[in-house]
């Protein structure tokens, strides 16, 4: 444990060098004996400017894993090591490269909805990334290819959706989709929440929002927009 405290406060001091440096021990290692915190690493070297090379390591690597035999391992129980590599690439700042990202994996026959709810995952932790994420999801639709509006991973993004939108205008969006979307059956309410969805609505409307944010500088862009929201 006090491995994951050490590497920890090295990954979140945000200084590229010990990022870098913590990116190679690990990857030497092939990740094995870390998994708690290779998702952590991974992020952060995805989010780093000053580290493209180690980045392509990372989106290589993903792919590579993705032809790799499926092994469920005790460690897995809160992903995969393909599933973490989904989630970190998909926190990336530049939105082209997310798109095209985004775009091969749904193509990519070796990757499954499930693997895919980590893309979704991974976009909830930044508000740029969660705009851009919940753009593509509702109004491309290219998701659908692979995540038809029937199937339970469907459901759980848009839970996920839900539970993370901070601004009143993506929570519209959401129930507008939602609404548009499907006949609900008190079965389907209960699936996506809908009661839930309806509350946060209700929250905004009293001026009362509700946020479910870290107010951390290095996870939250428009942190100053959720401080000063009233």
């Amino acid at each position: 444990y006090l491995r994951y405290i050490v590497a920890d406060l090295l990954l979140f001091d945000a200084q590229t060098e010990n990022i870098a440096k913590l990116f190679k021990t690990y990857s030497e290692k092939r990740f094995d004996f870390i998994t708690p915190l290779r998702i952590a690493v991974w992020t952060r070297v995805v989010r780093e400017d000053d580290l493209p090379n180690e980045k392509m390591v990372v989106q290589r690597e993903l792919f590579v894993e993705a032809k790799r035999l499926r092994i469920k391992l005790p460690s897995d129980e809160y992903g995969t090591k393909l599933q973490h590599l989904i989630y970190a690439t998909s926190t990336a700042k530049d939105a082209a490269f997310s798109k095209q990202l985004w775009k091969r994996m749904v193509t990519d026959p070796d990757i499954t909805p499930a693997d895919l709810v980590f893309a979704f995952k991974g976009a909830m932790i930044y508000p740029s990334v969660r705009k851009r994420a919940l753009d593509l999801f509702m109004d491309e639709g290219f998701f659908r290819e692979k995540i038809p509006s029937d199937c339970p991973e469907y459901k759980e993004i848009l839970r996920l959706f839900t539970c993370s939108c901070v601004r009143e205008a993506e929570l519209h969006k959401i129930k507008d989709h939602v609404m548009a979307d499907f006949t609900f059956t008190e079965q389907d309410k209960k699936a996506f929440e809908f009661e839930m969805l309806e509350a946060r609505m209700q929250s905004f409307l009293k001026e009362v929002p509700i946020l479910h944010a870290t107010m951390n500088n290095y996870l939250i862009e428009d942190r100053d927009y959720l401080v000063h929201k009233k």
